[in-house]
């Protein structure tokens, strides 16, 4: 029916009363829906409407009319809360809650993971929320450092496994690799670089060595008074953890040889710290001069 007919009935009704001296039918009074209110008298051809609190919308009709046998023509209609957009879980994170006017929705974020933004929404009565939802970003772990004569390699969010390795000469000491913890915190403490050593070389026999035995250091070689070196002089110990060469050795120094002397007999060697002996026969008692 529509609103033009409902004007013209109600003044034909109305009308009648006034000749006749009629009562008109009345319909039960209509209670106000929860959450929304009805407006409007109950008699014969009245019409009510229908209304709702802010938050919350109409289902059903929006309006009822009083008919000629004391009931309405249709049945009166609810308010049901105003509804927001359902939220995703958002990556790492889970939201909780529901979506109704007024309702709250928490965001949390996984193990490992902080909260960017607000960690809860309210479902506004224009059927929003009041503001974005959070999201949720890896924790970070401090940024480490080269260890000194080697490197570090890998990101440093929860969960990155960082790398350790040495220039060549040097040798890590520690574990090789890190990984972020969901604290921020790595799983331990940052690996080092030593140099690489070569073994320790002993003294030639009737001489000495000195200097240490790391890589890149040298070695120097001396012999004592009287002897000389044969061989080099120094060895440089590599990366790999040899030296460059082999120990020279010390050998006595040799004087010139002597020739015996004339009816003498020459006995000894040349060595440094030799003796030779000269010795000479006595005459032969049998001799004779010529």
């Amino acid at each position: 029916m529509n609103l033009g007919r409902k004007e013209n009935q109600t003044a034909a009704i109305e009308r009648l009363k006034e000749k006749t001296n009629m009562t008109a039918v009345q319909c039960s009074p209509l209670t106000n829906p929860i959450k929304g209110f009805v407006t409007g008298p109950n008699s014969y051809g009245d019409v009510v409407n229908f209304t709702c609190e802010p938050g919350y919308k109409l289902v059903g009709t929006s309006s009822l009319t009083c008919l000629s046998d004391g009931t309405w023509d249709g049945k009166s209609p609810t308010c049901t809360a105003v509804e927001c957009p359902l939220l995703s879980p958002h990556l790492n994170g889970k939201v909780t809650g529901t979506n109704s006017y007024g309702d709250v929705v928490n965001f949390t974020c996984e193990p490992g993971y902080k909260l960017v933004g607000t960690s809860s929404l309210t479902c506004l009565a224009d059927g929003t929320w009041n503001g974005n939802p959070a999201t949720c970003t890896a924790v970070k772990c401090h940024p480490l450092s080269n260890p000194f004569n080697g490197f570090v390699t890998g990101s440093n969010s929860y969960g990155d496994v960082v790398h350790f390795t040495c220039n060549p000469g040097y040798k890590l000491v520690g574990t090789s690799s890190l990984t972020c913890l969901a604290d921020g915190a790595w799983n331990g403490n940052p690996a080092t670089c030593t140099a690489v050593k070569c073994h320790p070389l002993s003294n030639p026999f009737n001489g000495f060595v000195s200097g240490s035995n790391s890589y890149r250091d040298v070695a120097n070689f001396t012999c004592k008074p009287g002897y000389k070196l044969v061989g080099t002089s120094s060895l440089t110990c590599l990366s790999d953890g040899t030296w460059d060469g082999t120990s020279p050795t010390c050998t006595a120094v040799q004087c010139p040889l002597v020739s015996p002397p004339t009816n003498g007999i020459l006995t000894g060697t040349n060595s440094y710290g030799d003796v030779v002996n000269f010795t000479f026969p006595l005459p032969n008692p049998f001799w004779k001069h010529a």
